[in-house]
């Protein structure tokens, strides 16, 4: 391919990336033209992760009123979730991050408990003292729900935070286990006055209308 066609594929593929949310400062066409792979492969992350989070807000999931914070990052909300789950079972575990904290093993069992359609997980793999050996059994248990994708073992024992972030997210695409909305009238206020400084076009004021709908102030 001849340098210019190369440049032209370079700045089609920053300025894609802009597009989608990407954070391209410091990204030069040279980077990307030498390969450096700490530039290349944080780009691609940034691509992955925002393909992974696109389908996680209020639209595709009115249950999350349940968790949100305004200005709450999407990473931040999977935190909340999981220990939401966690707090529900009377666990006193809690999770800051998708590091240091899942390594047990012990978070996942424990939702995974909680998640399942039909209580299919057990919490068997908590038995396990080995760390590594636990997290194999705790992933044996994420196969019944057929959700074993991204991570592996020591991905979990060694806190990928990448991995882990990508398996939590696809957890929560498949099995949410939030109960339905039930605002009392002072949250509805609280939350009318969010919704309406947001709402600029129509196709958002039908939606929130539906939202009503779902929670149960049109019935």
């Amino acid at each position: 391919m001849n340098p210019w066609k190369r440049n032209e594929n370079h700045v089609l593929a920053i300025n894609s990336s802009k597009a989608v949310g990407c954070r391209i400062v410091n990204i030069q066409l040279k980077f990307i033209d030498e390969g450096r792979p700490y530039i290349v492969l944080g780009l691609i992350w940034q691509i992955i992760k925002i393909g992974l989070l696109s389908d996680i807000n209020l639209k595709a999931y009115p249950k999350l009123v349940r968790l949100s914070d305004e200005g709450e990052e999407l990473a931040d909300l999977l935190i909340r979730w999981v220990n939401y789950h966690l707090k529900n079972v009377g666990s006193d575990r809690r999770i800051r991050n998708f590091e240091h904290s899942i390594k047990d093993s012990e978070v996942y069992t424990i939702l995974l408990s909680q998640i399942a359609p039909n209580k299919e997980c057990s919490k068997d793999p908590l038995n396990e003292k080995n760390l590594e050996k636990r997290a194999k059994k705790m992933l044996q248990e994420v196969d019944k729900i057929s959700c074993r994708k991204f991570v592996r073992a020591k991905d979990v024992v060694s806190g990928n935070l990448k991995l882990n972030l990508a398996f939590v997210t696809n957890l929560f695409n498949n099995y949410t286990a939030l109960e339905n909305v039930n605002m009392d009238y002072a949250a509805l206020l609280n939350f009318l006055d969010i919704v309406f400084f947001t709402i600029f076009n129509f196709e958002d004021i039908v939606f929130f209308f539906e939202l009503l709908g779902h929670c149960g102030f049109l019935a």
